[in-house]
């Protein structure tokens, strides 16, 4: 089931193109329900800054960088799902989130959507 989420949050810019937004809404919606009705579990764990500095990927927002400076970042990993550093709270396991529902989806550019999301 988390295989079928990463498929669909993939293929949203696709879909949006060739759809329109508000079937690709209903999609990511899909997902979203999937993730946070499936107690998943995650974990945490530390790396130093250069290997931060070496896994760029681990890194997705363009505004926000992990906080820095006493030589290690910490990393929040949802299994099977996501991976990247975190500097903030976080829940121990996905089913902690409750329900959301998708309130629109917006493109900032060629590589950024902006997701905005409402508890249900």
């Amino acid at each position: 089931m988390v295989g079928t989420l990463i498929s669909l949050v993939n293929l949203t810019e696709l879909l949006s193109m060739v759809l329109g937004g508000s079937f690709v809404d209903r999609i990511v919606s899909v997902g979203i329900f999937t993730l946070t009705s499936t107690s998943i579990d995650t974990q945490a764990r530390w790396i130093a800054d250069a290997e931060l500095d070496a896994r760029p990927d681990l890194v997705r927002t363009m505004s926000v960088a992990p906080p820095r400076g006493e030589g290690r970042v910490r990393l929040l990993e949802i299994p099977g799902v996501d991976l990247q550093a975190c500097g903030g709270t976080h829940v121990k396991n996905t089913a902690e989130i409750g329900k959301l529902s998708v309130a629109r989806i917006r493109s900032e550019g060629k590589r950024n959507k902006r997701v905005t999301l409402v508890f249900s």
